[in-house]
């Protein structure tokens, strides 16, 4: 009996710490004009990937990597620090959303999870509409 309890309560000690180390990333449109987005993170170790998409059209309209970078803020079309345009190729701007069209922004990124702990991905997604 006494060593299940330990087995319990050694269980109960990894969920715990497992759980402890999930992340926390939300997403938020700060302004419509100029569109920007707020990124809160925390239990992360960068982000990866910023995706802007059209929900109608099923298309990209401004994807950026970031190389497992800290962002807290993007500006719709321009490009961060250390982060590089993917999409549209580079030199081309991003087509700006049209009023009302729905838009996903997508933030891809890693952090470690698991015991022990291991690389893994994850995202986060927010859907809005485009000012009129």
């Amino acid at each position: 009996m006494r060593a299940l309890a330990i087995s319990f309560c050694v269980a109960l000690g990894l969920l715990l710490v497992w759980y402890g180390q999930q992340p926390r990333v939300s997403l938020k449109v700060e302004s419509p004009e100029p569109l920007t987005v707020t990124i809160s993170a925390a239990g992360i170790n960068g982000i990866l990937l910023v995706e802007f998409s059209s929900v109608k059209r099923k298309e990209e309209m401004w994807v950026i990597g970031v190389s497992k970078k800290m962002l807290s803020k993007v500006k719709y079309g321009e490009i961060p620090e250390g982060c590089k345009q993917l999409f549209p190729p580079e030199g081309k701007n991003p087509r700006k959303p049209e009023a009302d069209e729905e838009v996903r922004v997508r933030v891809l990124f890693q952090f470690d999870g698991g015991v022990p702990p291991v690389p893994c991905t994850g995202d986060r997604k927010i859907v809005f509409k485009a000012p009129t």
